[in-house]
């Protein structure tokens, strides 16, 4: 058997046995799809409980990288800081209860996630959806979502509401975010999903709403292609962050073209 094993090419059982696998889950946290059943302010003990209940049952299934939700609908499911300009993201209602947005529920899921998956050597990822803001006709009304709407920094296509990236402010802003959760979180990564800007097929006409944007913007682009930059643009900032804060921090994100102009 020996001899045999000697034989093998030693590419051929690298490829075989990679050093590094991403054996990841996508934990989904909004409307409570994944976790928490229970939402509410005095439900502490058993959501820690069912959190605990699927890490260890992912554990056993050997994976290896929890992308746990902490931004579903420009909310957090962590303890948010006062960012450099001056917002503070407000708590998920999805964890604190229906109508209470912006309460704390009196413990930080992001700060358990990471405590419990490191005891068990899983890294973490900080999942974010970078833009949406609502769904339907919510109406958000805490001290951040009167403000960002007092800024003008939303834009809306049929159903969807999202912070508008054409706007350089809101792409600074969405950085002070990921930079706030990388310096206090002990993460490995940061990982995007579905930008919605809006989606739905927004319109490439005088009526879409950022079309006043894209007209004052002085660019050459068609009004795709600005839309497709805006986002690089955002994750162009996001990544500088990162390799000036904790340059060992990953970052994966999907490409622009999500972003285009039928998205």
């Amino acid at each position: 058997a020996l001899i045999v094993l000697l034989l093998i090419p030693q590419k051929s059982i690298a490829d075989t046995y990679p050093k590094r696998e991403f054996r990841g889950v996508w934990f989904t946290t909004v409307w409570g799809n994944d976790w928490p059943s229970n939402p509410g302010t005095s439900n502490q003990s058993t959501q820690k409980a069912e959190l605990l209940k699927y890490i260890d049952a992912l554990e056993d299934l050997n994976i290896s990288t929890i992308c746990f939700q902490v931004r579903g609908m420009s909310d957090a499911m962590y303890q948010s800081s006062t960012l450099p300009d001056g917002l503070q993201i407000p708590w998920s209602q999805y964890l604190s209860g229906t109508n209470n947005r912006g309460v704390s529920p009196g413990w930080d899921p992001l700060a358990y996630v990471v405590q419990e998956c490191h005891n068990r050597g899983i890294e973490v990822y900080a999942w974010i959806n970078p833009f949406r803001w609502a769904n339907g006709s919510t109406e958000w009304t805490t001290t951040y979502d009167k403000t960002i709407k007092n800024k003008g920094w939303l834009m809306s296509n049929g159903t969807t509401t999202v912070l508008n990236p054409g706007i350089p402010e809101v792409r600074q802003h969405i950085t002070y975010i990921c930079k706030d959760i990388i310096s206090r979180y002990s993460i490995e990564g940061i990982i995007f999903d579905d930008y919605f800007y809006p989606n739905g097929g927004t319109p490439e006409s005088s009526e879409a709403p950022d079309y006043t944007h894209w007209i004052n913007s002085g660019t050459s682009l068609s009004f795709g292609d600005w839309r497709r930059q805006n986002v690089d643009l955002t994750i162009e900032s996001i990544y500088n962050m990162i390799q000036e804060t904790r340059p060992e921090v990953r970052l994966v994100a999907g490409p622009s073209p999500l972003a285009g102009a039928s998205a």
